[in-house]
């Protein structure tokens, strides 16, 4: 049995899977929330998801209920770690200090002296894509700040990302994306956009549907990817990502 948790909020993506593609794998994937999980836990395989939506409190007691898991003997497989696996933040700025990334990422509450513009701003927890569009100086940056935690945004989770143009002058966007599912990188989809924020692909002319088929069978970047991964301790999980300059 492969058991998925998740907030209970937040299951839709496996529920749904589950409710359209999943055929026959249905009986053996169960779905758990963490706010509601069972005293006893059965043997199996149990993905930790979710995990940058859990609380400093909720993130310690389920990393105690892996530990337990794992201590249970044969018969159980963990994947990702409830405080070891880096969120969004940590994977940026360790991606940045380790070379890959041309762009850093700044928490709201952090010195920004140093930041290059131009900016946005997104949430650290959440999957919503940019709360602003591009801001052009500290004086935006403080608008905008103040406009996300007028609406409730928590200040920990307001992340400043500096731009990375990949379309390189040609306003055409690619985002590619790829799961990892324990030692195998699976390409999700290549899509393309005129928009710098890519959530679905508005461009479906015949070179970019031959483009991502090449991307889908190729997989070019799986060794990247997998040491990517290996960096952030995850072992289940999506990655969206673009190139510039032949560079992930």
């Amino acid at each position: 049995m492969i058991y998925y948790l998740a907030r209970a909020e937040h299951n839709y993506p496996v529920g749904d899977y589950l409710k359209s593609w999943a055929g026959p794998s249905h009986p053996v994937i169960k779905i758990l929330a963490y706010e509601a999980l069972p005293t006893i836990l059965s043997r199996g395989t149990y993905v930790f998801s979710d995990i940058e939506r859990l609380t400093s409190a909720q993130s310690e007691l389920m990393a105690e209920v892996r530990d337990q898991l794992a201590n249970a003997g044969e018969g159980v497989r963990l994947l990702n770690h409830p405080t070891r696996s880096l969120r969004r933040f940590a994977l940026l700025r360790e991606l940045h200090e380790a070379g890959p990334n041309r762009f850093r990422a700044y928490r709201a509450s952090e010195v920004l002296d140093a930041v290059r513009f131009p900016v946005f701003l997104r949430r650290a927890g959440e999957h919503d894509g940019n709360v602003t569009g591009l801001l052009r100086d500290h004086r935006e940056i403080e608008q905008a700040i103040l406009r996300a935690l007028l609406s409730g945004i928590e200040l920990d989770d307001v992340l400043i990302v500096e731009f990375c143009d990949t379309s390189q002058g040609s306003k055409r966007f690619r985002k590619y994306s790829a799961f990892r599912v324990g030692d195998r990188i699976i390409p999700r989809h290549l899509i393309f956009s005129e928009k710098w924020m890519l959530k679905l692909p508005d461009i479906l002319d015949p070179a970019a549907i031959a483009e991502e088929r090449a991307y889908l069978e190729s997989n070019p970047h799986e060794r990247e990817l997998r040491d990517i991964f290996d960096r952030a301790h995850i072992d289940y999980g999506r990655i969206d990502y673009g190139m510039l300059d032949d560079r992930l």
